[in-house]
């Protein structure tokens, strides 16, 4: 089973999510066998490919907790949003854990720097 289709499953379009440490709302726009995309404060939507979201864990499998990173600028070596930056050129990495959370792929440490790390229980 792919990150794709569990959310393909388990996410609705329209479905309103909030970032981990800030709370700031983004929607979910569509949900697709290619990407996902989301709707970012009231205007930016922002496509993430299905091959970034599935990527995702592998890249966290045999870590522990991974900084979110999350920055409007270039992110530091690493963290999630260093490995989303090499599939889109948007600040997304807290939008995507707020994601993968919700459909219980991985776990937020919203305490500050706000981390990740691969659900023990994760289907993937």
């Amino acid at each position: 089973m792919t990150v794709m289709d569990i959310l393909l499953s388990n996410i609705m379009p329209q479905t309103e999510l909030r970032t981990p440490v800030m709370g700031s709302k983004f929607v979910v726009e569509s949900v697709s066998p290619t990407d996902v995309t989301l709707t970012l404060g009231k205007k930016w939507k922002t496509l993430i490919p299905a091959a970034c979201l599935n990527g995702i864990p592998a890249f966290l499998r045999g870590k522990d907790w991974v900084e979110i990173g999350a920055v409007h600028d270039v992110s530091r070596l690493g963290t999630l949003e260093n490995y989303i930056d090499g599939f889109i050129s948007r600040s997304a990495g807290n939008y995507v854990a707020a994601l993968l959370e919700k459909v219980g792929v991985l776990e937020i440490d919203r305490k500050r720097p706000s981390k990740v790390r691969l659900k023990s229980s994760s289907p993937v």
